[in-house]
């Protein structure tokens, strides 16, 4: 009986605040653009403080040149605003204050621009290299409409581009895409770099991706369902009855793509019994 009241007690009991807090905060740490909303909170949470220490000496600055008037807040506001973003953007500017205070906010809001600079370029640097990484891979979306999917490399990967160039050159050329799931982009291009010339390409531009021909959201990045045909190769080096059910695998995922290839599609296949 007292197990079973330990059992409920913990089954019924509340997380705490700090439990949820946190998940909370991973869940938004998860987030692609959580990075860049912490860096405008913190940049406009250190602008706004640095403001606020120097709404004192930017109050009495305007009462003096007033002759004693009452200044305006809303004026002293935006001169204390545009104060702390320039002691922000330059360095240089607080070197001439003779005031003790002045100048120890001044090295406090130079050091936040500097952080605020350096976050601002690694975030830059960050975005570059996933661009950059995102071309070497291969994983862009390709925009094209009528074009020939081939998914799948093998041997026979290289004598197919040959033959499809040539039966485009009637055409004036043509867009080959290859999906391939064990090889890599940079791969797939050192192999036909010394093969596929401009004299045997003829006009046709081949394009390279990598990814897995069983997954839907690879063949909309290459809008398989656009192409004109569709050819998908076998992998004899896996052993004949587990790439025939590859390839079936692969056919089964063309038929639940979002809208129906318009093209025909051939597959490669090993065993007669696979062959309808």
């Amino acid at each position: 009986a007292e197990m079973f009241n330990l059992m409920t007690s913990e089954q019924t009991s509340e997380p705490s605040l700090r439990a949820v807090l946190s998940y909370k905060l991973d869940l938004f740490l998860t987030r692609p653009s959580a990075k860049y909303i912490l860096l405008v909170a913190a940049i406009c949470a250190g602008l706004f403080l640095s403001a606020a220490a120097l709404l004192p000496l930017i109050a009495q600055g305007r009462h003096a040149i007033d002759e004693g008037e009452s200044p305006d807040s809303g004026q002293v506001v935006l001169a204390a605003l545009w104060t702390a973003w320039t002691f922000m953007c330059d360095p240089g500017v607080h070197t001439d204050a003779e005031d003790a205070f002045v100048r120890g906010v001044g090295a406090m809001i130079t050091i936040l621009g500097i952080l605020t600079a350096s976050t601002v370029v690694a975030l830059i640097v960050e975005a570059v290299n996933k661009k950059v990484e995102a071309l070497t891979a291969g994983s862009l979306h390709i925009p094209e409409s009528g074009h020939v999917v081939v998914l799948g490399w093998s041997a026979q990967a290289v004598p197919l581009i040959v033959e499809l160039c040539e039966a485009n050159e009637s055409e004036g050329g043509g867009v080959i895409v290859i999906l391939a799931e064990h090889v890599s982009k940079r791969d797939m291009e050192a192999e036909t770099a010394s093969v596929l010339t401009p004299a045997l390409l003829k006009g046709t531009r081949v394009l390279y991706r990598h990814g897995s021909p069983h997954l839907l959201v690879n063949l909309h990045a290459i809008r398989a369902h656009a192409a004109k045909a569709i050819v998908i190769l076998s992998e004899p080096a896996i052993g004949a009855g587990a790439a025939d059910s590859q390839t079936l695998r692969t056919v089964l995922t063309l038929r639940t793509l979002r809208y129906p290839p318009r093209g025909h599609v051939v597959a490669e296949v090993n065993v007669s019994d696979c062959e309808p």
